[in-house]
């Protein structure tokens, strides 16, 4: 949708039904520039958003209109919603260069306009020539900001010639299809286009006023056209009273092709008629004619028309008529927004039947469009509404509902309507939009979260009457969301968002991260924990142990987690694997278990007898430091138990170091897994050689 920064209107004083004379165009500034009108803003790295207009820079920071013309200032009002800046309007006239005027006591919510403001020391300012307006926040702080509902100016218009289109409405009923119609050849009109499409040979189509008018006050017909005519349709005056034959009723002039303005002089004698001798022309009977419509010989040809009206002596034919028939009235009881409407005709407080009007309803803070509703007035150029039928047969008892449609980037509505051939009042209501704060819940995040030293963020779901919200309608921000404590989500409901507004809070719980990551070396860990219970991943499997002669049998533990203080023995293919504390396992080991271990990091000495997991297999350990939260073996050494070997529920064949195919030699040490030493060539089996377990074949 595309944003209207500039709303320009026009308002015409009705001296009668369809008459205009002089008029005033009022003008809605906004923050930005229109080429259209001759106006230029500058925002001097001023931001701004809707009518809000935030000071930057601070004072040295001046945004700026400037008008490729001087305009006069003398009708200038607006009101103040909010602010946090005092406003100084510098007002630059052609003849005095600079005059400052100052608004340091107006409050929000008053409504202000140039009157008795004091002259600067250069003299008055000519408010009737002013050609640029600075805005100084009169501060050096930055960030300071004011915001209007509306800055409006009311500037006198230089009159124009009178205009009429009373007669030449472009709607479906107004222009007539069946004038004269020969049998069986068609006519028709299309309003929405406004398109007349002239049937086979001597087909008539415009209008009938249904009587005689009298036209002898104007002196000039203008027809505007949206595309410049390619044949040479004939323009046809009807008299209502006979002038003697039939053919000497209806008078007709030529009209050209490619001019897409076409003004016929009324009281120029260049009309004929049928039966006329060749070359002759006369003048029309203006005073008593029922009907103009178009005539043409060549069928199937159109006529796209934009506007028709009848000019006074003296009018401005260069320039657009206003040519406004019929009024367009604001509801002055209009709370909480202002509504606003354009013609295509720049003419906003009146238009022509058929014009396109379009609205633009603008809500205040925190407000939204309900309803805009137009209705035909009870009297022509009258405001008032009365559910009854009018004198003239026009029902006004139902109003009609414009459809409008927001534009997120302004926060206006817009929608469109088809001007009738009378009179309009616009209504409009505005409601206060759905507080979040009041009517809103947060969802979609957990109660608690693991602190991994970043920032947790989650993403939350808000819903209104159990309604989800979309996203883009609110902005969501955290706080102390990074250490273990309670962290708060806040949801804040966007300035542009149509339907809401306010903000809504939760928190969650940050706790303590327990978890482990345990790096296993050949399939294996050790692991060990006294006051937090863990969950074995899927693929794991642990073991508690117990000692027999040479060897550590191993026994996998029920169940998937590990218990408070049960020393353990971790296997898995994985490279790694990530225990995660069971926090609904409160229960501490108490079983059998040979498998020892420590939450700290124990020095040890070969006195302590102490083995440690290493390449499958429990290792004596002279010297070091277990690491904290490792298993290990508690057993006395002897020459032939430097070295425990493994066995994964009776499984003997883990640790084992060799197979070997040969005899044993004299000088090889041999026991079997009781610790027995074995004399002679030992049978085929498992045994010690040496000090490492091997098979022998």
């Amino acid at each position: 949708m595309k944003r209207c920064n500039l709303i320009v209107t026009m308002l015409c004083l009705l001296l009668g039904t369809g008459l205009a004379k002089a008029a005033t165009k009022q003008v809605s500034l906004t923050f930005a520039s229109d080429a259209t009108n001759g106006i230029t803003w500058n925002a001097n790295d001023c931001s701004v958003d809707g009518f809000k207009l935030t000071f930057t820079g601070g004072s040295s920071k001046k945004p700026s209109w400037t008008f490729s013309g001087s305009i006069n200032l003398t009708g200038m009002a607006f009101t103040i919603v909010e602010r946090t800046a005092e406003m100084t309007f510098e007002l630059v006239d052609e003849s005095n260069n600079t005059a400052y005027y100052h608004w340091f006591s107006t409050d929000a919510g008053t409504k202000d306009d140039l009157a008795n403001l004091p002259a600067n020391d250069k003299g008055s300012c000519d408010l009737t020539k002013i050609k640029q307006i600075n805005l100084d926040p009169r501060t050096g702080d930055t960030d300071k900001y004011i915001t209007f509902s509306a800055i409006t100016l009311t500037i006198e218009e230089a009159a124009v010639g009178d205009t009429d289109d009373s007669l030449f409405p472009l709607t479906a009923g107004g222009v007539k299809t069946d004038i004269w119609q020969p049998e069986g050849t068609t006519n028709s009109y299309d309003a929405t286009t406004k398109t007349i499409t002239i049937g086979a040979d001597g087909n008539a189509i415009g209008w009938d006023f249904g009587g005689a008018k009298n036209l002898s006050a104007y002196s000039k017909l203008v027809i505007e056209l949206q595309e410049a005519l390619d044949f040479n349709p004939q323009l046809r005056f009807r008299n209502a009273t006979a002038k003697g034959t039939e053919d000497k009723d209806v008078h007709y002039i030529s009209l050209p092709s490619g001019q897409a303005k076409i003004e016929i002089d009324l009281t120029a004698a260049q009309f004929e008629y049928d039966g006329i001798g060749d070359g002759d022309k006369v003048a029309l009977d203006l005073t008593d004619i029922n009907a103009i419509y178009f005539w043409a010989w060549a069928g199937e040809r159109q006529i796209k028309l934009k506007s028709v009206y009848l000019e006074k002596d003296g009018s401005d034919s260069t320039s657009t008529p206003t040519s406004g028939s019929y009024a367009i009235t604001i509801d002055s009881g209009i709370a909480n927004g202002t509504v606003t409407a354009n013609a295509e005709t720049a003419n906003a407080e009146t238009a022509n039947a058929g014009t396109t009007i379009t609205f633009t309803a603008t809500p205040a803070t925190g407000y939204r469009l309900d309803n805009l509703t137009v209705q035909v007035t009870t009297d022509a150029g009258s405001a008032s509404i009365r559910p009854q039928t009018r004198t003239d047969g026009v029902d006004v008892g139902t109003a009609t509902e414009v459809t409008m449609t927001y534009d997120a980037t302004n926060g206006n509505y817009t929608g469109t309507y088809s001007m009738p051939a009378n009179d309009i009042m616009v209504k409009a209501s505005f409601v206060s939009k759905t507080d979040i704060a009041t009517g809103g819940a947060i969802s979609g995040f957990d109660a608690q979260y693991k602190s991994n030293g970043s920032a947790i963020t989650p993403s939350p779901t808000l819903t209104v009457g159990g309604a989800t919200v979309d996203a883009s309608n609110y902005t969501v921000t955290y706080s102390n969301n990074t250490d273990p404590g309670t962290a708060t989500i806040t949801l804040t409901a966007n300035a542009l968002s149509e339907l809401y507004k306010g903000t809504i809070s939760a928190t969650f719980q940050i706790v303590e991260n327990f978890d482990v990551t345990l790096t296993l070396t050949d399939g294996l860990a050790t692991f060990f924990s006294s006051d937090h219970a863990y969950k074995l991943p899927a693929g794991a499997t642990a073991y508690t142990g117990t000692i027999g002669e040479g060897v550590v049998n191993l026994t996998e533990i029920s169940g998937n987690t590990i218990q408070k203080g049960q020393a353990v023995i971790v296997k898995s293919e994985a490279g790694s694997v990530l225990l995660e504390e069971d926090e609904t396992s409160t229960e501490t080991f108490t079983g059998s278990n040979d498998l020892k271990g420590s939450d700290t990091a124990l020095a040890v000495e070969g006195s302590d007898n102490i083995y440690v997991l290493k390449n499958g297999a429990f290792i004596w350990a002279v010297s070091g430091t277990l690491p904290a939260h490792k298993a290990y073996i508690v057993y006395p050494k002897s020459a032939l138990t430097r070295r425990l070997v493994i066995s994964f529920d009776g499984d003997d064949t883990t640790g084992i170091e060799s197979v070997s195919q040969q005899p044993m030699t004299n000088g090889d040490t041999v026991y079997d897994l009781q610790g027995r030493k074995v004399k002679g060539q030992p049978s085929k089996g498992v045994y010690i050689v040496n000090g490492k377990k091997v098979i022998l074949k």
